[in-house]
Formats: C-alpha cells, sequence, structure tokens
C-alpha cells in the first residue's frame, strides 16, 4: 500500500492504492484483489477518561469488495469513511480503518497485505518538542510539526501566542501517589497534614490563569 497523504474529513471519500510486484520487481497485470475495510475507534488523549471506564467500542466492517491490477501492477480501493453514529463527537475519537487485501495472480499465487487510515473530527495534529523545564539564558529553537491523523507530514499555517501564567503562589512538590477518585478531607486539613503536597490540580498547569501575552 502506498502512504495516505493529505487529510480527510469523516463522510468522504477515501481512496488508498495497492502495488502488486513480482519479486522480480516487475508489475502483475490482472491480478485478482480481494479486499474489506474494518472500522475500529481509539482516543488519542486518554487522561480525559482516568474517572469513568472507556466507552465501548466494537470493529466493524465498512465495506467489502473485488478488483483487479492494471497493467502498472495497481488497483485504488475507495470506501466512504463512515463514523460511529453511538460514539459522541464531543469526546474526540478516532477512526482506523483497517484495509484488508487478498492478491491472487492468474499462477493462484496469493499474497496478503493491509494498512489502517485513521479519520477524525480532527484533521490535523500539532507536535511541540518544548521541554518542561528551559533555561532562561540564550534564545532556543523549538520544532512545530503538522501531521494529519496517519503520520504525514503536512503544510500548514500556524499562529503561535506565548503566554506569561500566573503561578500556584507556592511551592508544591510533584505528587508522590495518583490522585485519589474521591477527596475525604477538607484543602485546609490536608495543607496542614501534608504542607506542600498537591490536593487537587494544583500541579496541573493547564488550568494556571494567563497573565499576559509575552510574544504572538
Amino acid at each position: 500500500f502506498n502512504p495516505v497523504e493529505g487529510s480527510y474529513k469523516l463522510d468522504e471519500t477515501v481512496t488508498v492504492t495497492l502495488n502488486a510486484m513480482a519479486y522480480a520487481g516487475n508489475p502483475i497485470d490482472g491480478a485478482e484483489v480481494k479486499y474489506r475495510v474494518v472500522r475500529s475507534a481509539h482516543f488519542p488523549i486518554p487522561y480525559r477518561f482516568w474517572w469513568r471506564p472507556w466507552p465501548e467500542t466494537q470493529p466493524a466492517e465498512v465495506v467489502q469488495g473485488e478488483s483487479s491490477t492494471d497493467a502498472e501492477g495497481k488497483t485504488s480501493i475507495v470506501f466512504t469513511a463512515i463514523p460511529d453514529a453511538e460514539m459522541s463527537a464531543t469526546l474526540n475519537p478516532v477512526f482506523n480503518y483497517t484495509v484488508y487485501a487478498d492478491v491472487t495472480d492468474i499462477n493462484g499465487e496469493t499474497h496478503s497485505a493491509e494498512t489502517t487510515v485513521s479519520v477524525g473530527y480532527q484533521a490535523l495534529l500539532l507536535d511541540v518538542n518544548i521541554p518542561e523545564r528551559v533555561s532562561s539564558s540564550g534564545s532556543k529553537a523549538f520544532e512545530l510539526l503538522a501531521t494529519n491523523l496517519n503520520g504525514e507530514k503536512l503544510e500548514t499555517e500556524v499562529r503561535v501566542e506565548i503566554s506569561r501564567i500566573q503561578g500556584p503562589g507556592t511551592w508544591r512538590q510533584d505528587r508522590p501517589w495518583p490522585r485519589p477518585d474521591v477527596l475525604s478531607i477538607s484543602k485546609e486539613q490536608y495543607d496542614a497534614f501534608f504542607p506542600h503536597h498537591v490536593y487537587a490540580d494544583e500541579d496541573d498547569v493547564s488550568k494556571y490563569p494567563l497573565e499576559k501575552s509575552e510574544y504572538s
């Protein structure tokens, strides 16, 4: 299978191409191709389910069919990226469409291959390699990478804004144990017994308020 280029949206038509080649490197013309596409789902941000069970998802066959290779040993498999209607879009699931193909040449020899196309409610992923702690001395360069859900690089326009955050005011050491499901004592009692330990989410930097924008 060739790599999946570009990005797809749910309910759009997806096309994947397959090459049938002999061991000598020549294309195989007129080979029979039997294929099927199976949908599954995963959640790229699992921490949002720490307090409840993961949503159940069952594999489902989207389409099956047959085709044949052309003179260049190629064929295209086309299907619609149908989402699971029972899975809420607010959970931001990513649906994996696994394409299974069996290719049989005129001599009856069969080989199999598979590939996966990922499609979600968000078609673009951004990744930044900024470490948690950065020295204030000297200038630093950080890489920002944009890809589709299949890991292929994409060219896109990005707006960057860097803001100073307002810290918690008091120093807190790293949590020595997992956060409990139920907080059985008050924050005041906890601080009296375990000063400088995290009570709830004081170590979650994403919840700190912004003071001002430093760069945009």
